[in-house]
């Protein structure tokens, strides 16, 4: 029994944290197409810094594949205008994957960008360039890639 009460005040504990921090979900399309979930870690007087997730395919190269990334953004500029958020932000990350079907990639990437939070409803656009500097497994090279502005779509909640 004791157990069992721990175990229910360790899951509202967690519930009342994660409902604390505002998350976002949804989709970043462009030069690929990608699944992104973002995690803010908390509010200043300039916005929120945040954590963003992305899996996703390379669609539109010459060398399909797909990568998980993994980013922290800063946010630079936060102010109101008609009516909603708008946020300005660059952040370090790094990203795995495959192209070519069986060739091994990482790399370094540098996200920036501009997102608007709508006040009405909880949607979240923006456009963001991730530059990338990739070392792929077919030898010691290292290129700079994916200037490809994308365009992103997420439910906040």
């Amino acid at each position: 029994m004791k157990k069992f009460i721990l175990a229910a005040v360790v899951l509202l504990c967690a519930g009342l944290v994660a409902t604390a921090q505002p998350r976002s979900f949804g989709l970043r399309f462009g030069g690929g197409l990608e699944i992104s979930y973002q995690h803010n870690l908390g509010s200043s007087s300039q916005g929120s810094n945040f954590f963003e997730f992305d899996a996703g395919v390379l669609g539109y190269t010459n060398y399909p594949g797909y990568r998980l990334s993994a980013v922290y953004d800063f946010t630079l500029l936060n102010f109101n205008f008609l009516g909603g958020d708008w946020n300005m932000f660059l952040g370090p990350g790094v990203t795995i994957g495959m192209y070519d079907r069986s060739k091994f990639m990482g790399g370094l990437v540098v996200q920036y960008g501009l997102s608007y939070d709508f006040a009405s409803i909880p949607l979240s656009i923006g456009i963001d360039t991730r530059p990338c500097f990739i070392f792929s497994a077919d030898g010691a090279t290292m290129s700079f890639k994916e200037m490809i502005p994308m365009a992103s779509l997420r439910w906040k909640f």
